[in-house]
């Protein structure tokens, strides 16, 4: 990773970009964020309607990208692992995906008050889990 002018020794500063160019030609620590694959993707919720995803979690009706893959130059290839880039995605099998436009993943709740009221014992978390595949040379 880059140093940066700030004289403290722990501060440092991390690049990311989401043009492979960049990472190929840089001849300093920098990382290709995969999460430009998944930035507006297709589902199916729990009654099978169709539905786009804007982000890994949602927060106040907006999907954030919250969950990300960083990769390094060595994994975008002529190393002995690579990342097959076409495979980044978020994992949202319809029994995960709310229904709801401004809700993205079936949520468990944290229990507040009666915690029989905010639970919901078919949801599995606040954010969508996300995944990619790696390949052996």
């Amino acid at each position: 990773m880059e140093r940066s002018a700030n004289p403290h020794p722990a501060a440092v500063i991390m690049t990311v970009t989401q043009q492979r160019d960049d990472i190929e030609k840089s001849t300093s620590a920098r990382f290709y964020n995969l999460a430009w694959n998944y930035l507006r993707q297709p589902a199916k919720s729990k009654s099978n309607k169709d539905r786009i995803l804007y982000g890994t979690m949602y927060f106040d009706k907006n999907g954030f990208v919250f969950d990300q893959f960083l990769v390094s130059r060595s994994l975008l290839g002529g190393g002995e692992l690579t990342v097959d880039e076409a495979t980044a995605r978020i994992e949202a099998f319809p029994e995960m995906v709310s229904d709801s436009k401004s809700r993205g993943s079936m949520r468990f709740g944290l229990p507040k008050g009666n915690a029989a009221d905010n639970i919901d014992e078919n949801g599995f978390s606040d954010h969508f889990p996300v995944s990619i595949e790696l390949v052996e040379a």
